[in-house]
């Protein structure tokens, strides 16, 4: 790893002359721009190389050692050396062509579908592969790396042998994808295959595999800006894929970032609650929320806490409990968990207008409405986001735009959920965005309340609901 980022820092300084060349063009284009936004002119090192992965050759064959690759030796071989992947089969690198080696393929594989995804290794001898998250970079997925956590694990010496696994992705954004192959000895092929409901089967992934690639622009003021991710937004941060133009060049328009909370981590956040969360009439809870999975038998706490005041999916439905048994009793069933699919980003509301609570889903009522005038976050002295401390489970989602209104109910008829910034309207007593690449614990809502991260949920840049 360390000798591939070398390279590429070698060719930065390489292009930098001819970059320089367009900074007297680009200076011009920014002046046609407002300076909320950064405009990039992007440059390939590689031209169409950059579609698909990398593939490097080793001495030796790892024997499901994942820290074989750390000290393994690189092997020169013609089917590898300078060769981008857009396929892994017989054909390319091919088959039976060696003994005793192993290979390590690495990339992203941008989704364009969003649901289940099923990738396949067809391999003699041993494969595994692994998808990280988006917009995780590759060293980083590879930090991680467990036999455990692979999404297909096919071990051990063997003939032609074809497993498989299976991961929620989301239409538009790129994973970090990792395949370890080893040949001990006798024939030796892989094929990498994938899968979706848009998706027949296939080892092509022209249209999906990209190489690491490190792009530089000019920032507003004409400042030379590098990253190794993908683009810079108006903040300094990772902004993201979808681009505008202005005179045929590119303007980057920010995405929302999201927090993600990992329940095989354990991870949730707290805060101390201030009294003005109370709410005794009129009030609005919504969050954008993409789940990675909802946990069956227990809970998948969004918000609130303890046995008496919450919002959570639990028992098949999105409950809530609302200062329990004063004078409102047990779990109020909002809507069934059948409306929500996983992998996909979703907004949920729950308002109370007057004594009626209904619940929104993508700006829809949905489910029941039921009727409670207890005072709402009342019996809490903590909140809690990802966690119960009455019952067991823990929140698996991304989450961005989180807004706790008392006093108004923000919704009282089907509407068109918000598209950008969620801002700090009359009322507000919290407001997560999950938007600030230097503070994304940030509360930005008037009573600047300190969120504290439990288990180390990360901030996942640009993966965010518009």
């Amino acid at each position: 790893m360390q000798d591939f980022y070398k390279q590429q820092n070698e060719k930065i300084h390489q292009y930098m002359n001819l970059f320089r060349c367009t900074k007297t063009i680009l200076r011009k284009i920014v002046t046609l721009c407002s300076p909320l936004f950064i405009i990039f002119l992007f440059i390939s090192f590689y031209g169409n190389a950059q579609d698909g992965l990398t593939g490097v050759k080793y001495e030796g064959y790892y024997a499901d050692n994942l820290a074989f690759f750390d000290t393994a030796t690189t092997q020169a071989d013609a089917r590898f050396d300078n060769v981008i992947f857009t396929a892994i089969n017989t054909t390319t690198p091919g088959q039976n062509f060696d003994d005793t080696y192993s290979v390590r393929f690495y990339g992203y594989f941008t989704a364009t579908e969003t649901g289940t995804h099923t990738f396949y290794t067809a391999s003699d001898d041993a494969s595994m592969l692994w998808i990280g998250n988006a917009n995780e970079t590759v060293s980083a997925l590879e930090t991680r790396l467990t036999t455990s956590n692979a999404i297909v694990s096919n071990p051990g010496p063997h003939g032609v042998t074809e497993r498989s696994g299976t991961v929620s992705l989301v239409n538009g954004n790129s994973y970090p994808i990792l395949v370890y192959f080893g040949e001990n000895g006798g024939g030796d092929s892989i094929t990498v295959s994938f899968a979706a409901a848009g998706i027949a089967k296939t080892s092509d992934g022209s249209s999906h595999y990209s190489a690491d690639a490190i792009v530089f622009g000019l920032n507003k003021n004409g400042k030379i800006i590098t990253t190794s991710v993908d683009f810079v937004n108006k903040n300094g941060g990772v902004g993201t894929n979808s681009r505008s133009s202005i005179n045929g060049e590119s303007i980057v328009t920010p995405l929302q970032n999201s927090l993600r909370i990992d329940a095989a981590s354990s991870q949730y956040l707290t805060f101390t609650k201030p009294s003005s969360l109370n709410a005794t009439g009129d009030f609005t809870f919504e969050t954008w929320i993409n789940f990675n999975t909802i946990q069956a038998g227990t809970m998948n706490p969004i918000f609130g806490g303890g046995q008496s005041d919450y919002i959570s999916l639990y028992s098949g439905w999105l409950m809530m409990r609302i200062n329990v048994n004063n004078p409102c009793t047990a779990d109020r069933a909002l809507f069934n968990n059948s409306n929500l699919t996983t992998g996909t980003w979703h907004h949920i509301a729950v308002v109370r207008s007057g004594s009626t609570i209904t619940a929104y889903l993508d700006g829809v009522a949905t489910g029941n409405t039921t009727s409670c005038t207890g005072t709402f976050m009342n019996s809490l002295s903590t909140v809690y986001i990802g966690k119960n401390t009455w019952r067991p489970g823990y929140l698996n989602a991304f989450i961005s735009n989180m807004r706790y209104v008392v006093g108004t109910a923000v919704y009282t008829a089907n509407f068109t959920p918000p598209k950008s910034v969620l801002t700090a309207i009359s009322g507000t007593q919290f407001l997560f965005l999950a938007n600030d690449v230097s503070f994304p614990l940030k509360d930005s809502g008037p009573n600047n309340i300190t969120v504290n991260s439990f288990g180390g949920p990360t901030l996942t840049i640009g993966n965010g609901p518009f």
